[in-house]
């Protein structure tokens, strides 16, 4: 295989890479593969044209809206422009130092033009330097990028060579046609310039196309005065369209003003006999009153005007609640309004209307804030208001024309006398050049109020329907439906590129089915809609989105042309504005029938049921059975029931089966709307509760104990089921014979004769031949059968007459079953028994303890006699107890208390001379309660304070400071307890140590963390609580690898560690290392330095067998700030294999190529093709899936004796 390095950097410029917690590198295994690295589609002459892989990467199916993603393979080369070819699908990218062209169905390029850097200055003029003006190597961002059928080019101009311009073979962006070495665009990366094609009839042969131009004024080098503020150029060679003494087509600022009165020009387009551009300019064009702010203007010239003298302006205002402050226009598009928005703005539905997104300025600048209004015009409206400003300077309601700030004025900027000019049929055959002074103002249909919007389309959704497309300033797209002149709603949300700006020039497909959206490093194609993500209806209509609807009888959420007879009848399409609900089953009469039960007719109640074409009729469909005709009500259909032989058996444990019913129509033959059917059998239930709880119509026979849905097979007593719609005079769970709900649980203790009382209601009187009442318990899986009575004093309570009770388990406590019957198999109820031993819950760890024997709850009757805990009733009078809660059920009180206390076991043995250490004590007789060791535990003559307390048996403390006084020698001591039963002290002793620290190792490791050091001194593992800082940085303790000598933690990454791998990094000194051992705190002055992680500028050589072994020479800097380099090998990001590299120096490493397995790449080769194989069936045409899919070969066929594969380091972090 073979290792490939691709271009990471600007030509002339080293090739270096930060390594973060997987050092990536721009280095490529290749394994010779053509498929990997070309694919081919098929142009329109017939000619194969390869992709160009090295151009950059494409994503698909990044979200359920983002279908592709094309992403430049360096991220210097920033995107800037789009610009799309319907007829062919092409979409062309401007960005720094490059074009592209993509295929618009795929995303894939076909070339990438390199543009720059050059060597250029701003001295030079256009058409090239002097040999004596030095020139620096210079960014080229693309300013204009604009697709001209009628010369078949594509013109790009950038920010070098005073903006000038290249075209290229429109289809074939490879093909160089001219340079044009004229000032045509912003000759920096920051001024506006906006362009876009279209009509002029300056002459009388007709209507051709032109380029129309905004162009801010730059002051960068001598040669600018030349490039005017608006022009239309032709296509051919960009000169000016008319450029006579006379007639010029173009305008310019006054050269007193264009210095500091800067136009930022937004966007522009045509319609019918005019074009108009959309600019931010100063609200004044004199210096120094820059305090009036930024005001947003649309401007108006004819088509017809080869002398720009119809030039117009006017204020551009966008109103929220009487609030003109969003003052800065952001973008707009023109589109042609659906019947709905059309209606409710007076216009016809096609007709053009503009969208425009407005914020306000911060202060008096021209910077937007974070919060946007939309704003709609109608064309129709736009050119009402110019007229009616013309109107108002030639009719004399004005005296001046405003206009000082542009060169060329007319009549020395002042309107005619009033009646001077007699009728003027046609504004394009004067002289204007008017600033008007009434504002084109529209009040808000949206407003954003944490949201800048950077980006706007706008379309019909259908014929009645017109959504918005807004890109934001943090990389979303919010889908918008404008339902009104002055109201539109946000459906949706959906991220493109987070965090990175949308950018102006959104652009449709040619089928408005997808949307070409741009951001710094992304170029993505997303869906209007995702109609087919939504699975069940309510998700299609709570989704709002105007492009979707359920098609009823299909049973999916489509776009409308996509449903079959959409438009037949109402519900066949349900949209979110048709105000209708989801088709579905209201009720179904009756909702389950009986196993057995044979035929039956089943109601359907089913609301807004579509009416069907002549011929084809409705049917209800059983599970896999053939379907059946439905009978048409007024209120829905009626399906017969299945046959006996056609309905599936009732599964074990269980009391029915699910069947489900579903709606086909003959039409679609597909089920519209379905639900389970239940098939019940109530002879499951063999008990009165679960009977009557079913969710059928099951009814409870008392005395023949069984449950049947048929209560006339019943004798004496029926409980009527809760579901049951038929209510018998017993009815409901309440009527069966069964356990009150109880108050205190069954307890017996283990070994004692205990008699039960069952509190009961409902019980069955035993006729003759049947037998009575019985207890059966069940322990361990044995069974006990006790005779019960009926209490003498009591009909509600039933008794198990005495019985001993015996568990083998050695647990506190053990659940025992307890049901009652009656006539030996009839039962009432079952509760839970629970034994207990006070022997285990009287002892700790096997010992049998006083304090925790007498402390457990009164319930259990425990106490301690004859030196152990025992049932309060087994203990003999002369035992004489001496401690139990019960003692009022002895003959005589008790006496005496319990043992001394004892410590068993103390943890940890030794802490710090500073305190903290939290030590457990663990043993017996510990006290009853925390208040009796509470200031009573002593390490020594030091207290340890409690912490936490757990009856008799142990303690937790917290160790205080050893006086200075008493640190001298050994400080070794025994802990001591004292409870009121007397005073215990441990015979193993707790030390307290100096803790110290002297060295560390290593002394630097890199910025991004993961260098494991290793800290010296002495007493470094005791006590609890250890942590280690280096000044503010945590650096994780791993007390596993840490000894007394040594403590072992790793660092972090530097907390002014950066991804961004242009801001250059430096060293960073820590000034203390800080290791706290609970209360004792520790400090090293100037112990470690972050080093700039490592960057790998070379490696050699570039080959290695798949077996691997080869000795790869890595040379870069600051190599040595890792302890255990690794050199990885990658397939599309998944790590393949790694193998430990050996440092040499700082800049030189030497690592071994890893072995890779070529079956494994085979397989993974495979599962990315067939991936790739169902992207392509899903998003194009049949040919193009054709086009694409001959090249999807089969993996075998593409392994040949090399492979490229990706390399990359781990670097600790």
């Amino acid at each position: 295989m073979t290792l490939l390095l691709q271009e990471g950097a600007a030509p002339g410029q080293p090739r270096q890479w930060l390594l973060s917690s997987i050092l990536f590198l721009a280095i490529t295994l290749l394994l010779q593969c053509p498929q990997l690295t070309a694919s081919f589609r098929t142009d329109p002459t017939g000619a194969s044209t390869s992709w160009d892989p090295t151009a950059g990467t494409v994503l698909s199916n990044i979200t359920k809206d983002v279908v592709l993603q094309f992403i430049p393979a360096n991220k210097s080369h920033i995107l800037t422009h789009i610009a799309t070819d319907n007829a062919n699908s092409d979409v062309y990218l401007g960005a720094v130092n490059r074009l592209y062209q993509l295929d618009g169905r795929t995303m894939k390029p076909i070339h990438q033009v390199v543009t720059g850097p050059r060597l250029d200055s701003d001295r030079c003029p256009a058409t090239g330097c002097d040999s004596d003006v030095e020139k620096s190597l210079t960014d080229n961002y693309n300013k204009l990028l604009v697709v001209a059928p009628s010369t078949e080019s594509i013109i790009a101009c950038g920010s070098v060579s005073q903006g000038a311009c290249d075209t290229y073979r429109r289809g074939n962006l490879s093909v160089h046609n001219h340079y044009i070495p004229k000032s045509v665009a912003a000759n920096d990366p920051y001024s506006s310039t906006f362009a876009f094609i279209g009509p002029e009839r300056y002459s009388t042969f007709g209507e051709s196309e032109a380029l129309y131009i905004g162009t801010t004024f730059t002051s960068r080098g001598n040669y600018r005065h030349d490039v005017p503020a608006l022009a239309t150029r032709n296509l051919v060679d960009l000169n000016f369209s008319k450029y006579t003494f006379s007639e010029q087509s173009l305008l310019g600022i006054d050269v007193k003003h264009r210095d500091h009165f800067l136009v930022k020009y937004v966007y522009g387009f045509n319609a019918s006999n005019y074009v108009y551009f959309l600019a931010v300019q100063k609200k004044s064009h004199h210096p120094g009153q820059e305090e009036a702010g930024y005001i947003s203007r649309i401007s108006r010239i004819c088509i017809s005007d080869d002398n720009y003298n119809s030039y117009t302006e006017i204020s551009l205002e966008c109103h929220v609640s009487h609030d003109p402050g969003y003052n800065l226009v952001q973008d707009a598009a023109i589109f042609e309004a659906g019947h709905d928005l059309a209606a409710s703005i007076g216009i016809l539905a096609g007709d053009q209307v503009m969208i425009a997104a407005f914020s306000k300025s911060q202060g008096h600048t021209d910077k937007p804030q974070k919060s946007t209004a939309i704003c709609l015009y109608s064309v129709k409206d736009i050119d009402a208001r110019f007229d009616e400003n013309i109107h108002m300077c030639f009719n004399g309601s004005s005296r001046y024309r405003n206009m000082e700030y542009i060169s060329g004025t007319i009549s020395d900027g002042k309107c005619p006398r009033k009646w001077s000019t007699g009728n003027i049929r046609n504004f394009c055959d004067v002289g204007l050049k008017i600033s008007g002074s009434a504002p084109l103002v529209s009040r808000s249909v949206l407003r954003l109020n944490s949201s800048l919007v950077t980006s706007v389309v706008a379309t019909a959704a259908g014929s009645s329907h017109t959504v918005a497309f807004l890109g934001t300033s943090v990389g979303t797209i919010k889908k918008i439906l404008l339902t009104s002149s002055e109201e539109a709603a946000e459906y949706s949300e959906l991220d493109v590129d987070p965090d990175h700006a949308i950018l102006q020039g959104m652009r449709f497909t040619r089928n408005k089915q997808y949307i070409y959206v741009l951001s710094k490093f992304k170029a993505s194609k997303v869906a209007v809609q995702s109609c087919s993500y939504y699975a069940d209806c309510s998700s299609c209509l709570l989704a709002r989105d105007p492009y979707c609807g359920w098609c009823s009888l299909e049973k999916r959420c489509t776009v409308a042309s996509a449903c079959e007879n959409a438009g037949f009848s109402s519900p066949r399409w349900l949209n979110v504005r048709s105000g209708q609900q989801c088709i579905d089953f209201e009720a179904i009469d009756p909702d389950g029938l009986p196993f057995s039960t044979e035929a039956s007719r089943i109601q359907l109640t089913i609301r807004t049921l579509p009416a069907l074409p002549s011929g084809a009729k409705y049917q209800c469909v059983w599970g896999t059975s053939p379907p059946t005709d439905a009978q048409v009500t007024s209120t829905g259909l009626t399906c017969p029931a299945p046959p006996l032989r056609q309905r599936p058996s009732i599964p074990r444990l269980t009391d029915h089966t699910l069947v489900p019913l579903s709606v086909r129509s003959s039409e679609t033959n597909k089920d519209f709307v379905s639900r389970n059917f239940a098939f019940y059998d109530c002879s499951r239930h063999t008990t009165c509760g679960s009977c009557v709880r079913s969710n059928w119509a099951c009814n409870w026979c008392v005395y023949q104990n069984s449950c049947t849905h048929n209560s006339s097979t019943c004798r004496k007593t029926v409980v009527s089921g809760e579901q049951n719609p038929v209510k018998l005079p017993v009815h409901g769970i309440n009527a069966c014979p069964r356990f009150l709900p109880r108050n205190n649980d069954l307890l017996a203790s283990d070994g004692s004769r205990t008699e039960l009382f069952l509190a009961v209601r409902n019980l069955p009187t035993p006729t003759a031949g049947q037998l009575g009442f019985q207890c059966v318990v069940s322990i361990e899986g044995a069974t006990m059968l006790v005779t019960a009575i009926e209490s003498a004093d009591n009909d509600d309570i039933i008794i198990c007459e005495p019985a001993v009770y015996h568990y083998e388990a050695e647990v506190p406590e053990y659940n025992a079953s307890l049901t009652l019957v009656w006539n030996r198999n009839h039962e009432v109820g079952t509760r839970i028994l629970t034994l207990y031993k006070c022997g285990v819950l009287g002892a700790h760890r096997g010992q049998a303890d006083c304090s925790l024997c007498v402390t457990r709850h009164r319930r259990y009757r425990c106490s301690w006699c004859l030196g152990s805990c025992n049932f309060a009733g087994l203990c003999p009078a002369s035992a004489r107890p001496l401690l139990s809660p019960h003692h009022q059920d002895l003959p005589s009180p008790p006496t005496g208390t319990c043992p001394n206390p004892r410590i068993d076991m103390i943890h940890p043995l030794s802490g710090p001379l500073e305190g903290g250490t939290l030590v457990t004590i663990e043993g017996s007789n510990l006290g009853l309660r925390k208040e009796d060791v509470l200031k009573n535990v002593y390490i020594g003559d030091v207290l340890c304070s409690v912490e936490e307390y757990h009856v008799s048996v142990k303690i937790l403390c917290r160790t205080g400071e050893v006086p200075p006084r008493f640190r001298m020698g050994e400080l070794e001591f025994s802990v001591r307890v004292t409870t009121p039963a007397g005073t215990t002290m441990s015979t193993v002793m707790f030390s307290y140590k100096n803790v110290t620290i002297d060295n560390i190792w290593p002394p630097q490791g890199p910025m991004s963390g993961g260098t494991v050091i290793s800290i010296g001194g002495h007493y470094l593992n005791i006590g609890t609580n250890i942590t280690a800082m280096l000044d503010g940085l945590p650096c994780k303790v791993n007390k596993t690898q840490s000894s007394s000598q040594r403590l072992v933690c790793t660092t972090s990454r530097n907390g002014a560690f950066s991804l961004d791998t242009t801001k250059p990094q430096t060293q960073r000194m820590i000034r203390t290392l800080t290791v706290t051992i609970d209360n004792a705190v520790r400090m090293m002055r100037r112990p470690f330095t972050y080093t700039p992680d490592p960057s790998v500028q070379e490696l050699k050589p570039l080959r290695s067998p798949w077996s691997g072994g080869r000795i790869i020479t890595v040379h870069g800097s600051y190599l040595d700030a890792v302890q255990t380099p690794q050199i990885t090998v990658l397939f599309h990001e998944r790590v393949l294999n790694s193998s430990t590299c050996k440092v040499v120096s700082p800049s030189l490493m030497e690592c071994p190529s890893p072995p890779v397995d070529r079956n494994v790449i085979i397989a993974l080769l495979r599962d990315r093709r067939s991936s790739e194989a169902e992207v392509v069936s899903d998003s194009y045409s049949q040919l193009d899936v054709d086009i694409i899919s001959r090249n999807l070969r089969s993996p075998r066929q593409n392994i040949g004796n090399s492979l490229a594969l990706d390399v990359g380091f781990i670097m600790d972090n």
